[in-house]
């Protein structure tokens, strides 16, 4: 399933999961003496795959009298990463693909709701750049990450999610040799091949393709002037 068909299935399943029925949060249950919300209650059941209930519930804080798009924010923010600090490595590329795909479905959210559009657009960019910042880190430590096959691809995922995704700065055949891994179909054979072998691995794979190309332009040329003569 190709970008586009996935952002249009997930979409709908987001659309249609806006009439579900979600469970009524109530003031005694989910607020304090003091007016503090119960986020690790909220979180743990909350399914973010029904996200249409995160709309509800934030119409029923508001009308307890408390700010529903400051909860709901904080939230499926900081808090949610929080709880997911305790029990998954959160640099982790499962981990950054699944809230790459949480940041993309609440932009979508964003750009279709008509009570609150600016939260769902602000939470989808709280995970878009958190996703970006941690690709980017794991750049900064070794540049050759660059060529990796799964951070090329979620570095791709951000790009078309619209979030500016800027790499840091790499030399000038790290460049050339990634711009060519993301135009050809064996790029993730290259991309593996890169990032995975030692330093003379990939000088004898540099000194072998040219070596290569000056053989066979060797052959063409001695080819050429054969025909010439006859």
């Amino acid at each position: 399933m190709n970008f586009c068909t996935h952002h249009l299935v997930s979409f709908l399943a987001l659309f249609f999961s806006f009439g579900a029925v979600a469970q009524q949060l109530t003031k005694e249950r989910f607020f304090d003496a003091e007016g503090n919300f119960n986020y690790p209650l909220y979180l743990d059941e909350l399914k973010l795959h029904e996200l249409g209930s995160v709309k509800l519930h934030q119409k029923q804080i508001d009308s307890m009298g408390f700010s529903g798009r400051d909860i709901i924010y904080q939230a499926l923010t900081q808090e949610l990463f929080r709880s997911d600090s305790a029990d998954y490595p959160t640099d982790s590329f499962a981990y950054l693909v699944q809230k790459l795909n949480l940041g993309r479905d609440f932009k979508t959210i964003g750009d279709w709701d008509t009570y609150d559009p600016i939260l769902y657009k602000a939470i989808g960019d709280y995970w878009l750049e958190y996703v970006s910042n941690t690709l980017q880190n794991m750049i900064g430590e070794n540049r050759d990450r660059v060529f990796e096959y799964d951070i090329r691809k979620i570095r791709e995922g951000l790009v078309n999610c619209g979030f500016n995704f800027t790499l840091p700065p790499v030399s000038k055949y790290q460049k050339f040799f990634l711009e060519i891994t993301e135009e050809y179909a064996w790029g993730h054979v290259m991309s593996r091949f890169w990032s995975r072998s030692p330093l003379y691995l990939k000088l004898g794979g540099f000194l072998g393709g040219i070596i290569f190309f000056i053989g066979l332009f060797t052959s063409f040329s001695f080819i050429k002037n054969q025909f010439i003569k006859q």
